[in-house]
């Protein structure tokens, strides 16, 4: 058997908090011998799937997450299964996930077979690293880590304002020149410096404005 999902991907445009779209997923058996489906997954906030249609005309409602067919759905050759896929977001953000299926096609991979979710990408979305804490440093010894804002949209979004309130010790090495616009896919790498003057504990709170929203992070 050999095991084919179609489209490529499948894109939810925009949908509203509260709402719910349905798109559906074709999985077709191109090789000589029968196909079974024993997993159906969806990853990603607010993916589901719904209907699951078979060869013989027979519909199972599924409406979870992930789901184990026992026995497998057996799908002839050149026969297909219709998957339904459900987006009922919560909150109105950027999301991606995968659908993924578990089939007895010996070339799809110990991951099974899969395509990617997408939904509300229209809407900004901005990945932030805050893994700012140093630890234990020598007095007058420097320490450097990366503070990294990243667009994971396709929305343009504005840095206006980054600041370090706290102890002295700690400083933007060197400060960025703001404000700067990420557009989709690009990202901001603040490098954070730490030069203890005694011993003892240090703290600061890094603060960052964007045109999406404010933030912070704690650094120690």
């Amino acid at each position: 058997p050999i095991a084919a999902l179609t489209p490529a991907a499948l894109d939810f445009g925009e949908v509203a908090s509260g709402q719910t779209k349905s798109k559906t997923v074709t999985l077709t058996n191109d090789g000589a011998g029968p196909l079974e489906l024993s997993t159906v997954i969806v990853s990603g906030a607010g993916f589901s799937v719904g209907d699951v249609s078979g060869p013989e005309g027979n519909i199972l409602s599924v409406g979870a997450a992930i789901h184990s067919f026992s026995p497998p759905l057996v799908v002839p050759p050149g026969s297909t299964i219709d998957i339904e896929v459900l987006f009922a977001p919560t909150v109105v953000e950027w999301v991606t996930g995968k659908l993924i299926v578990d089939t007895n096609d010996p070339g799809q991979g110990p991951d099974g077979l899969s395509i990617p979710l997408l939904a509300n990408t229209q809407v900004p979305c901005l990945d932030v690293s805050t893994a700012l804490q140093f630890g234990g440093k020598l007095v007058g010894n420097k320490a450097i880590l990366p503070f990294v804002l990243s667009n994971c949209g396709t929305v343009s979004i504005a840095v206006t304002d980054l600041a370090l309130e706290g102890s002295s010790d700690f400083g933007l090495d060197p400060s960025p020149e703001l404000p700067v616009t990420l557009e989709g896919g690009e990202t901001l790498t603040v490098l954070v410096s730490y030069v203890p003057a005694t011993e003892g504990e240090d703290q600061a709170t890094l603060t960052w404005e964007t045109s999406v929203g404010t933030g912070e992070a704690a650094v120690t």
